[in-house]
Parts: structure tokens; C-alpha cells; sequence
């Protein structure tokens, strides 16, 4: 138990990076900072022990679209999740586990997810509540298979016409309208 409280603590967390980081080889920090897509490990729709050993031995960062780039069940989204966890946990030098990463603009982008308006509508509610809400029921279907960081736009980027994507970020607020 006294050890477990250790490893939560700031100071013991920041030597194990550090720790880990020294022992670290050039691929593998390289490897850190790369991402995946999901085929590639994968036979049919199952995860295989072989592509994992040859794509993923010197470990991996992210793991893109594990659900969104395919039309797997929920439960097969959450199953390929674990399986990769497990090989990266268990049969990498450093036991790294990797970060799951996918699109969630207008939702979970997955079979069977709800679809909610787009940022610049959800915006249009002024209702932040509504939002705060919208977005954890997004965040708990991308946990309830593994994903831990959500791809969607945090920011009013559609600053330039030039660029296409002006459709995506929220409204100004109320305040910086009035300029």
C-alpha cells in the first residue's frame, strides 16, 4: 500500500520519467513521439501478436483512430484497445503504454455514437451547461474503450479565410462580438 501511494506522488512520478527517459534508446524516444494507425496490427479484426511484435517492439505513442478508422462494435473497439495495451505493458523493454487518439468534432466518431452539432452550432445555444454535458457524454463512450484524448477544435481558429476548415471552431463569445 505504502508503495502505491509512492508511485502517485509528484516527486516519484517525475524520477520514473526521468528513469525512464536515461534508459531510453534514440528509436524509442523516436518511437514516443510517433503514431500508428490501427490497421496495421491488425488481421481482420483481430489484433495480431506478429504485426504487433514487428511494428510496435520498440514501443509507440499514439495509437490513431483505433475505432473511427474501421466499423468495429464497441466492444471490438474496446477488445483491440486492450490487446495492443497489453502487448506494449507486457512485451516492450520499457513497458510504455500508449496513448489512444481519435475524432470527436460532432462526437465519437465510431458506429452507434450520437452525432451533436458541430462546434460553431453548439456554440449558438450559449449554453455552457449543455456543452459541458454534450462533451462528457462524449469523453465517457471514448474511455468506456480505451481512447484518452479527443481530437476536436478548443480554439476560434478561423481567424484566415484562406483556410477551409472555417466551419469548425465555436462562435466568439458574446464579449468579443461586441468589438
Amino acid at each position: 500500500m505504502a508503495k502505491a501511494k509512492r508511485a502517485r506522488s509528484g516527486g516519484d512520478t517525475r524520477r520514473r520519467a526521468e528513469d525512464i527517459l536515461a534508459r531510453m534508446t534514440l528509436e524509442e524516444k523516436s518511437a514516443q513521439i510517433c503514431s500508428i494507425a490501427v490497421a496495421s496490427v491488425l488481421d481482420g479484426r483481430k489484433v495480431s501478436r506478429e504485426k504487433c511484435a514487428a511494428v510496435l517492439a520498440g514501443g509507440i505513442g499514439q495509437i490513431s483512430r483505433l475505432g473511427g478508422d474501421n466499423d468495429f462494435e464497441p466492444h471490438e473497439i474496446a477488445a483491440a484497445t486492450t490487446a495492443i495495451q497489453a502487448f506494449l505493458t507486457t512485451k516492450t523493454r520499457l513497458r510504455i503504454p500508449a496513448i489512444v487518439h481519435e475524432e470527436c468534432l460532432s462526437g465519437y466518431m465510431v458506429r452507434h455514437a450520437t452525432t451533436f452539432p458541430e462546434a460553431i452550432g453548439l456554440a449558438g445555444t450559449w449554453d455552457p451547461a449543455l456543452i459541458e454535458e454534450i462533451t462528457g457524454s462524449i469523453a465517457k463512450l471514448m474511455r468506456a474503450v480505451g481512447a484518452h484524448q479527443g481530437l476536436a477544435p478548443l480554439f476560434d481558429v478561423a481567424r484566415e479565410p484562406r483556410w477551409g476548415a472555417l466551419r469548425r471552431p465555436s462562435a466568439r463569445t458574446r464579449t468579443s462580438s461586441r468589438r
